[in-house]
């Protein structure tokens, strides 16, 4: 195995990669809607947007792996970001880079890669758009044409600068070891702790703003499996579904192993009637193949001029209970 070569310039490229501020941060839509499209236009079982930090490589937006990164010194991306254009390997197993690499002799037991370097400022690459099957392929000059294309739209989500909010201010307040310590490796949400920082950030952007927020608390539960892969797989398939149902103002949380905390800023009483049925239906939707999904949801406005966040987590904690228990007595009426 060849560990990938550190670029010359590598104090400037991980200069730039701070300067993007997406390394270590929640995962998001406008990503995800791009490794959809590229596993699915290209018919592979995993695409990522992976970028790659001083010791590992982190998916920003993964499709297909449950892991969220793994060692910069066994990464295929390494190598197509030190070279700086594609990187195509047709079977790992036959490639003296790769044959015994740990990510080719065990999980996700890679055997076709294809990667395009993501571009920053002066040219310095962040990372990759790579599609990777667990079978030997050939890649087409049109399909590296289109992965080419659909790693320009990545470069652009990239180069974009969000609206000011409070989550673009509490992830400019942490480095990177810190703002890692936030997030679920899973589903690539805010974890228990992100959620509460947030919440701090939230309330006090939103009395500079004198804007209102809202807060939905969404439990998902009845979905016995043995096989513990099965349930983190619809976990993440729940987490990407309400990614796609909020708007990229909005901030999904996993506050439990099945309990999700969403924020909606900013928020009025329509919006907020409206977002709990939508992430209702995309939760119920992207866990269809479980059996006996239910759902439950409870939310409240964060309101001025106190913006009384206790109030509110309160209120909601008693619709989700009261969700509960009206599931429960429909599922029952329904078994009679």
């Amino acid at each position: 195995m060849y560990i990938p070569p550190v670029p010359e310039n590598e104090g400037l490229r991980q200069a730039a990669m701070d300067a993007i501020n997406l390394l270590h941060s929640p995962a998001e839509e406008r990503f995800d809607r791009i490794t959809r499209l590229a596993a699915r236009a290209l018919g592979v079982p995993i695409a990522l947007v992976s970028l790659v930090g001083e010791s590992c490589q982190w998916f920003k937006s993964r499709v297909g792996l449950l892991a969220d990164q793994t060692p910069r010194a066994i990464s295929f991306c390494g190598h197509a970001v030190a070279a700086g254009r594609p990187l195509l390997v047709p079977d790992a197993r036959l490639d003296p880079r790769f044959h015994d690499n740990p990510l080719v002799l065990g999980p996700p037991y890679i055997r076709f890669y294809a990667g395009v370097p993501l571009s920053m400022a002066a040219g310095l690459s962040a990372g990759t758009l790579c599609v990777i099957d667990t079978v030997p392929r050939e890649f087409s000059d049109s399909e590296l044409a289109m992965l080419i294309d659909l790693a320009a739209m990545a470069e652009h989500e990239m180069q974009y600068e969000p609206t000011l909010s409070a989550q673009q201010i509490l992830l400019s307040q942490r480095d990177q070891s810190q703002r890692r310590a936030l997030l679920d490796p899973l589903t690539g949400a805010w974890n228990r702790s992100g959620f509460e920082a947030l919440l701090q950030a939230e309330a006090a952007f939103s009395r500079q703003q004198q804007k209102d927020f809202a807060l939905l608390l969404l439990e998902v539960e009845a979905f016995p499996s043995e096989i513990a892969q099965e349930c983190e797989r619809v976990l993440v398939a729940v987490a990407a579904s309400l990614r796609r149902a909020l708007r990229p103002s909005d901030a999904v949380s996993r506050l439990g192993e099945a309990t999700f905390g969403l924020m909606l800023s900013p928020c009025d009483a329509a919006t907020l009637a409206q977002a709990r049925r939508n992430v209702v239906l995309a939760a119920r939707g992207a866990a269809r193949t479980a059996r006996a999904l239910a759902v439950s949801v409870g939310g409240a406005l964060v309101q001025g001029p106190h913006w009384d966040v206790a109030a509110a987590l309160v209120t909601i904690d008693h619709h989700l209970r009261v969700a509960r228990f009206d599931g429960l007595a429909q599922q029952r009426a329904s078994e009679r």
